[in-house]
């Protein structure tokens, strides 16, 4: 409806206007005006006068339809009136903001009859024809009607009859060609079928909801039908010639009648009904007179009932009638055995009726117990198979399989929860109950609902059903077998029926009726079985003939009995039950004893009223008696009082009787307190403003009103939450998050040595390097170095983008949008939309908030509006009282100025306030007329429960004379009553109540400056009249604008919120899919965040254990800078041209053997440990001695230093050891940071995608409604729109038009950079031929200092370390010394260099030799070779010489002779090279870099 003030309704009629507006018809009457999602208006009918409406039509508007020709609508439906209204007027109407119908008038209307008298329920039209239209009656029937040349409606005829709705029963005749239905409508009626005709009908005052024809032990010639209806009436019907008659009638039961069974000896009927009873009657048969045939026909005497847990909807008698009982089936799905009562009085076991037919039944239930699947096997449905850890391949994939199979289990085990309950609250109505023949007590059970599909074979003790056997998923409603027993029907609620034979597998099964409507409610084969017959719901009967497949052999049919007419049948009729109110059997027990009881009071009730009454009229004809006597004769009136003292003892009673009646006033007033107190509580104290209703100052057509919004105070709880999430942000569970802060996975947590800023190492040579020509030449390369850095620098990086192109590319990507699906399996949620259960909620609580901060701002601006119209009021009121008094002082309200002034008073405006306008103010008030509707309430009440006049004797009389002088009050306020809205009459008085002396000065003649004087007072006066008529025409006309704007901004704010209220709908539903999602969610981010714990911890450790590794490794070098100090003090103890130096460096470095102390664990002081030191290789059994001539004191300083050498030597190998350990210890800790480190990534991953799918349900599985106008369709197939919109994308027309923007915007973007890349393209080749041509220069020069510097020096030079190395390391003196050394060791390698060097030159002169002599030969060779060349061409005389070829081979030898010769050229440049080389000044062995 519009914003919920609409009722919800079925709508079956509707039709589309042009302008794009729907008008749909409601079940109850009115007409909706549809604009878009929304209803417009509703359109009602006027009834009377002061606004009041009634429906435009009664009931249900079937027909809805727009004339395009007359532009008219017309509209019908079940009161059988068609109606035609104007379009214009219904495409104008608008409603008033406070209401939503609007009152329209019918152009014209005509009756529908429906061939019978009466009017026809309209369920549809066909005009097909100009003629006349065919008319569906809902009451059964097709109804032609004939129409005029103008349209006008003419005469109806019934062309056909049928059940009007729901057919509930059939059954079929044994011994006959007929069939009985009942329906809803109220009519029994029975079918030739074989005739394809309806023989008769019989209309009852109730729907019909079972039918069944006697048995053939009840009553052979089939004639008896048993009928059940709405009222819980059950009809004996016997089957006549022309019409049904009733042989009994009776009131088992107080709601329908579902059922009804003999028992198989006939002598019990058994009937159930939806008021939860199973009722049994004894069955009696009609005496035939002697020699007659038996009379057909049944009549049933109530034996007594007994309560079912639920409605009964089946029942089965067994067949061992020794000891009666009966299953019993409900529609809560209850199923129990009972026995049956004994029906002959006077037994133990019979039912005693004398107070009530209940009894007590002895029963058997039985629970049924769905077979379902498991929790387990659903879930790893869903799974992909899982095998068994203790065949996965490596730890990660057992860890892998039982970290799935916890998950399954933790799904299984809530899944198994859901189940339980949904089974435990599940209702599986009972279908069908039955013995199972032969089977010692089993019964079948057929159940609806999700127990549907099967008929379950049960019994009594079993936990579980013994086996089931399948028949459709739908619920089976009827199983029968054929008369003849060779075929069994089945028919289900989707209105499919199954026919088979008894012994074999082949059936037939057909969708006969309408899957939806259309269940099946009675189904069966004729006797000779040759028809199918079957009824449904939806009012459908088909009849179907049974082909040869299913039966080869037929049962021959029998002509049946004839039947006589209703008149002449000779079986005794009873009056038929049509009073709706009737009672019960256990009603009428019930009512005919409170019935008893009553009329017993009543009587002695009468009987002391009429004694009563007696004594009054013998007193009053004492009383006339004494008046009518002389007066000297009469008797004073205290000589009628029996008992003098009587009256103060009634007197007493009296006050007593006082005091008690206030006391109990003053109980009644404080528990009225007490009530009205808790009514505030609970409706008025959760109530922050209440709705207040502001009228315009109009009245009638032109009056409008506008309401305030009804907003409900927060509970304490509610604005606790939404403090807390203004005061406190909560923790968004986002991935990465908690103890890793923002550290992501596979980074090392721990310290990184080599981004550790190194100590400055104090350089000793940088302050030789700072003075003389070394700094000189530093400073001049460093110059160069700067240079080419700077050159360098300029150098574009091949990797290099432009900063601004890549802002532009991030913010193309950041603002481009990502418009995948939502469903799609590559959509990838943003940080900012992940949802959490607390966000969610959070999100809810400030919409929750937002929405009551807009309601409350604007019932403040419609508060202060109020306040401005009561305001205007007391203004519009004091001006009219003015103008009135003005007028009265001009005395021109006969003139046109004056008239036009009154007129403004006359005009409509609504000043009195209202009880809503004012809920607060007016809620504790009372007005007159309440009191006074109260006050007679009161007296009536009082006179009611007096149950009579008073009692004459003392006084009486008194009462009418009080009644009398209210009457006289009354009267006398209702003369001097007058009338305080007629302002202008109010001046008039007013002016007529002026004293005397100004009368008097005003009928004297004025003077002229008292005529000038009364001029201007007059022009005044009209003119502050003229000022005070527009004011309150403004006042009125701007508080109308102001509450008419007021108006339009409250539809806007209604739609806001509205939309608002179905977005909390939505976050609601989307709130209860994360809470099913926390649960693992908490759980997968609690061992995340313990891994990443874990994690920490590890790198933790690690980065302690690298800096005592870093301090070990620091302790180690201090110890080995000892060492090599204690090497250089043996150079500094040792001359270096000490002829001793060799040996005593021997002994030096010797390696010995060393006793170590340690702990052992055997308590021995100490061991040896052998020293597998390999750095110097000496030999430990070598005998040391003091060389000859060297000094002892010398040779025992070399020792001792050999002793601080070797105390450092162990000190750094033990140091090495722990080292060593320690880095395996490291790398041990490594390998567990980084499997650590893969498990938090896993969980990461799993944790991901778990976000990911519960994203992907959460947008996916939560519908949200989304209203588009038709013209907002754009998603077309095949040009028209499509059945369903599943595929359509819905987006605001602001982002495609942006969209569309974009991508225009896009295309010229990439022709203009089409454009640049082509230019960028012929500059890039001009700029790669000037890069090669420099590269080209650049290698030539390269090549050519390398060559010089080969040249010159035989390898490349370092500038850098070339002047490093000429710096000089320690002082003068000991370089000196140092080159001495140096030069002394090098002497022998001097000397070989020089014999190197010698037989170089030896062997090359041997080489020049050996080349000249080749070179010799080779000219000898040449000449004589052209000397043979000579001799070969003047011998030739007869042979032929080709002398091109000769001049040929001569040249290629000569060429090759040229090319030995310059071969052997180069070899000998070579070795001049390398001659000169060795030639260099210097010693080459010392330039080493």
């Amino acid at each position: 409806g519009r914003f919920g003030n609409v009722d919800l309704s079925d709508i079956s009629g509707y039709a589309e206007l042009p302008d794009g507006k729907v008008i749909s018809g409601t079940e109850t009457g009115t007409l909706l005006i549809w604009d878009g999602g929304l209803i417009r208006a509703v359109l009602v009918r006027p009834d009377g006068e002061g606004g009041a409406f009634k429906p435009c039509h009664e009931g249900m508007i079937e027909v809805v339809r727009f004339d395009n020709a007359t532009k008219t609508i017309s509209t019908t439906g079940a009161d059988g009136h068609m109606r035609w209204w104007d379009y214009a007027t219904v495409r104008d109407a608008e409603p008033e903001d406070d209401r939503i119908e609007v009152i329209i008038e019918p152009v014209k209307e005509a009756a529908i009859g429906d061939g019978a008298g009466g009017l026809c329920s309209v369920k549809s039209i066909i005009a097909t024809e100009p003629d006349h239209w065919l008319v569906q009656d809902a009451n059964g029937g097709i109804v032609r009607v004939a129409i005029g040349e103008g349209g006008e409606i003419g005469e109806s005829r019934q062309l056909t009859s049928f059940h009007g709705g729901c057919i509930n029963g059939m059954d079929i005749s044994a011994v006959s060609d007929h069939a009985v239905t009942a329906g809803s409508d109220g009519t029994v009626r029975l079918w030739a079928y074989a005739e394809r005709r309806e023989v008769y009908r019989s209309k009852f005052c109730a729907g019909a909801t079972f039918v069944q024809m006697a048995p053939a032990y009840v009553d052979g010639s089939q004639r008896t039908v048993i009928a059940g209806f709405d009222d819980g009436v059950v009809r004996i019907l016997l089957r006549c010639s022309d019409g049904f008659k009733i042989v009994d009638c009776f009131k088992p039961h107080n709601k329908r009648l579902t059922v009804a069974k003999f028992s198989p000896d006939g002598s019990v009927l058994a009937t159930g009904s939806a008021d939860g009873t199973v009722f049994f009657l004894a069955a009696k048969y009609p005496k035939s007179p002697p020699k007659a045939p038996k009379l057909p026909g049944v009549t049933l005497a109530p034996i007594g009932f007994a309560e079912a847990p639920g409605g009964v909807s089946a029942l089965q008698w067994h067949e061992n009638m020794k000891e009666p009982k009966l299953l019993v089936g409900c529609e809560t799905g209850h199923a129990f055995e009972m026995k049956a009562p004994n029906w002959k009085p006077g037994q133990p076991d019979s039912v005693d009726s004398t107070i009530t037919f209940e009894f007590e039944a002895t029963a058997t239930h039985y629970t049924f117990n769905r077979p379902r699947p498991t929790a387990m096997s659903i879930v790893e449905s869903k799974y992909p198979p899982v095998g068994d850890e203790r065949d996965a391949a490596d730890a990660a994939e057992k860890a892998a399989i039982i970290e799935q199979k916890r998950v399954m289990a933790l799904e299984a085990e809530q899944l198994q929860k859901e189940l339980d309950e949904a089974e435990r609250i599940a209702v599986y109505p009972v279908k069908h109950i039955g013995y199972v023949p032969f089977s010692g007590g089993n019964f079948e059970l057929a159940l609806g609902g999700e127990a549907a599909g099967k008929i379950w074979e049960c019994q009594f003790g079993a936990k579980d059903p013994m086996r089931g056997t399948k028949t459709r998923q739908s619920a089976l409603t009827v199983t029968r077998a054929s008369v003849s027993g060779k075929l069994s029907v089945q028919a289900f609620e989707d209105g499919t029926v199954r026919v088979a034979p008894s012994r074999g597998k082949s059936y037939w099964v057909g969708a006969v009726h309408d899957g939806i409507y259309g269940s099946v409610t009675g189904a069966a084969v004729t006797r000779d079985d040759s028809f199918l017959l079957s009824t449904s719901s939806d009012g459908s009967f088909f009849v179907q003939k049974i082909g040869s497949g299913l039966l080869a052999e037929r049962v021959p049919a029998t002509d049946a009995e004839e039947m006589t007419s209703v008149a002449e049948d000779p079986t005794p009729a009873v009056e038929d039950i049509t009073d709706p109110t009737k009672y019960s059997f256990e009603e009428e027990k019930i009512k005919l004893a409170e019935d008893i009881a009553r009329a017993a009071a009543e009587e002695a009730k009468l009987g002391v009223r009429g004694y009563i009454n007696k004594l009054r009229d013998e007193f009053q004809a004492l009383l006339a008696e004494n008046e009518a006597r002389p007066p000297h004769d009469r008797l004073p009136r205290e000589a009628f009082e029996v008992d003098p003292g009587i009256r103060e003892v009634v007197e007493a009673e009296t006050q007593g009787k006082m005091e008690m009646v206030k006391a109990e006033y003053a109980w009644l007033k404080e528990r009225a307190d007490l009530q009205l107190k808790r009514l505030k509580e609970f409706f008025l104290d959760p109530v922050e403003s209440e709705r207040v209703v502001l009228r315009s100052f109009g009245s009638g057509r032109r009056s409008f009103a506008v309401t305030s919004f009804r907003v409900a105070k927060f509970s304490d709880d509610l604005r606790a939450d939404i403090e807390r999430c203004h005061t406190t942000e909560l923790q968004r569970k986002t991935a990465g998050t908690g103890a890793r802060a923002g550290l992501t996975p596979g980074k090392s947590f721990r310290k990184n040595v080599a981004d550790d800023e190194e100590e400055e190492k104090v350089d000793p040579e940088a302050e030789l390097m700072s003075h003389g020509k070394y700094a000189e030449k530093r400073a001049k390369r460093k110059a160069r170095e700067a240079e080419w850095h700077e050159f360098n620098a300029t150098k574009p990086d091949p990797k290099y983008e432009n900063p601004d192109d890549l802002a532009a590319i991030e913010e193309a990507n950041r603002t481009r949008g990502d418009f995948k699906l939502k469903s799609e399996p590559d959509y990838v949620v943003s940080e900012e939309d992940l949802q959490f259960y607390d966000r969610k909620r959070r999100q809810m609580l400030l919409l929750e908030e937002a929405v009551h901060k807009i309601k409350m701002e604007f019932n403040r601006r419609f508060l202060a509006l109020r306040a401005v119209r009561k305001s205007a009021v007391d203004d519009v009121r004091s001006s009219s009282r003015r103008i009135a008094e003005i007028t009265v002082e001009l005395d021109d309200a006969d003139q046109a100025e004056g008239f036009e002034a009154l007129s403004v008073l006359s005009e409509p405006f609504s000043a009195t306030p209202l009880a809503d306008e004012y809920p607060t103010e007016f809620r504790a008030a009372a007005t007159d007329e309440e009191l006074k509707a109260h006050d007679e309430e009161q007296k009536a009440a009082a006179a009611a429960a007096s149950g009579g006049g008073d009692f004459g004797g003392f006084g009486g009389g008194g009462a009418k004379k009080e009644d009398k002088d209210d009457k006289e009050g009354d009267a006398s306020k209702s003369s001097v009553k007058e009338d305080a809205n007629d302002e202008y009459s109010l001046a008039v008085k007013a002016k007529a109540k002026v004293h005397p002396r100004v009368s008097l000065a005003a009928a004297m003649p004025a003077t002229p400056f008292e005529e000038a004087e009364n001029a201007t007072v007059r022009a005044r006066l009209k003119h502050e009249r003229a000022y005070l008529v527009t004011k309150r025409r403004q006042t009125v006309a701007s508080f109308d604008a102001a509450l008419r704007a007021m108006r339009r901004e409250k539809t806007e704010l209604e739609y806001e919120l509205k939309l608002a209220e179905m977005k909390q709908l939505t976050l609601n539903r989307e709130l209860v899919m994360l809470k099913k999602f926390e649960q693992k969610e908490n759980e997968l981010d609690g061992r995340l965040e313990e891994s990443i714990q874990a994690h920490v911890n590890l790198c933790n450790d690690i980065e302690r254990r690298e800096e005592d590794l870093d301090a070990k490794m620091t302790e180690r070098d201090v110890v080995t800078a000892k060492r090599d100090k204690v090497i250089a003090s043996f150079d500094n103890l040792v001359a270096a041209d000490d002829e001793h130096r060799a040996i005593l460096f021997k002994y030096f470095l010797k390696k010995v053997r060393r006793v170590k102390p340690r702990a052992s664990d055997a308590g021995s002081d100490s061991e040896e440990e052998d020293d597998d030191d390999s750095e110097y290789d000496s030999e430990e059994d070598e005998e040391e001695f003091l060389p000859e001539g060297c000094e002892e004191e010398l040779y025992d300083s070399v020792l001792e230093l050999r002793e601080r050498r070797l105390d450092e030597h162990y000190v750094i190998k033990d140091l090495d050891k722990e080292i060593d350990a320690m880095k395996k210890e490291l790398d041990g800790l490594k390998k567990k940071e980084k499997a650590a480190n893969t498990v938090v990534e896993k969980l990461e991953v799993d944790l991901e995608n778990y976000r990911l799918e519960k994203q992907r349900r959460l947008y996916n599985d939560v519908d949200v409604t989304v209203m588009l106008r038709s013209r907002q369709l754009e998603y077309l197939h095949e040009g028209k729109l499509p059945t369903t919109l599943d595929n359509g994308l819905v987006f605001s027309r602001e982002t495609r038009n942006s969209l569309r923007r974009r991508i225009d915007e896009i295309i010229e973007d990439k022709a203009s950079l089409r454009e640049k890349q082509a230019q960028l393209r012929k500059d890039f080749v001009a700029m790669q031929k000037t890069k090669e041509e420099y590269e080209r220069r650049n290698a030539g020069l390269d090549a050519r200092a390398t060559e010089v510097q080969m040249f010159k020096y035989g390898s490349l030079i370092d500038l850098e370390k070339l002047e490093v190395a000429m710096i000089p390391k320690k002082p003068v003196e000991a370089l000196k010394a140092k080159l001495r050394d140096t030069e002394h060791a090098n002497a022998e390698e001097m000397r070989q260099w020089v014999q190197a060097l010698s037989d170089a030159m030896d062997e090359m002169h041997q080489k020049t030799a050996a080349n000249t002599e080749c070179l010799e030969q080779v000219a000898d060779l040449t000449r004589r070779h052209r000397d043979l060349e000579r001799e070969l061409v003047s011998t030739k005389k007869t042979a032929f010489v080709d002398p091109e070829a000769a001049k040929k081979r001569e040249t290629a030898e000569r060429d090759h002779l040229v090319a030995v010769v310059n071969e052997q050229a180069r070899e000998i440049e070579k070795l001049r090279n390398e001659i000169g080389f060795l030639s260099v000044k210097g010693n080459p062995h010392t330039v080493r870099f």
